[in-house]
């Protein structure tokens, strides 16, 4: 609690934005305006947990520093928030640090992994967990991921990418395993944009 005034001059001086008790929560949902499953999520965890004005303050730069990709302040801030419950998007971002800018796959892994405990419905940490598992050589368990990413594609904030994304890495994973060359052919060719996720799902997995 003793710090709190400290970020409240941060924040006022960096974004030029007020911040006290009684506007903090809205700031936070403000902030994830683009995703209404990020704003869906933080309504009841702030409605459920006993937070304050430290944990606003520091909450709000902690998105911010996250938006900007400073990893430096993103870590920082993200010690300061550890005495209070844990949320899905602080593991979310830790995942993708550790993943893009150190390459430290298990601990993205982990990052991930219970980014799915606080929010299983997310298809962005399904597919970042695909890539990891890929990148460790363990192509099944990678299929699998890739396949969820499908299937959970529309609590995204971008469904058709991270669809195109995961189809194209499942394409590719054929292709590693030597999938029959006719066959592939004619899973490449298929417009999978018409498809509903479910039918996407079972061509892929060879089920129709």
């Amino acid at each position: 609690m003793a710090n709190y005034k400290k970020y409240l001059d941060e924040i006022k001086k960096n974004y030029n934005m007020v911040v006290d008790e009684e506007n903090y929560k809205e700031i936070i949902l403000k902030e994830f305006e683009y995703s209404k499953f990020l704003q869906d999520y933080f309504k009841e965890y702030m409605e459920k947990e006993e937070l304050d004005l430290n944990w606003g303050a520091l909450m709000i730069l902690f998105i911010k520093a996250s938006k900007e990709k400073n990893v430096t302040l993103v870590e920082k801030y993200e010690k300061a928030l550890k005495k209070y419950k844990n949320n899905y998007y602080l593991e979310y971002v830790l995942g993708e640090i550790n993943l893009v800018y150190y390459g430290e796959l298990f601990k993205a892994k982990d990052a991930f992994n219970n980014a799915l405990k606080l929010r299983d419905n997310d298809g962005d940490c399904y597919y970042n967990l695909g890539f990891i598992y890929y990148l460790l050589g363990m192509f099944k368990k990678s299929f699998e991921f890739y396949i969820k990413a499908i299937q959970y594609s529309d609590y995204t904030s971008n469904p058709e990418n991270l669809k195109n994304k995961a189809i194209n890495s499942i394409l590719f994973h054929y292709g590693l395993v030597g999938k029959d060359e006719e066959e592939l052919k004619k899973l490449c060719n298929k417009d999978y944009n018409s498809m509903a996720n479910e039918e996407i799902i079972k061509i892929l997995k060879g089920e129709a």
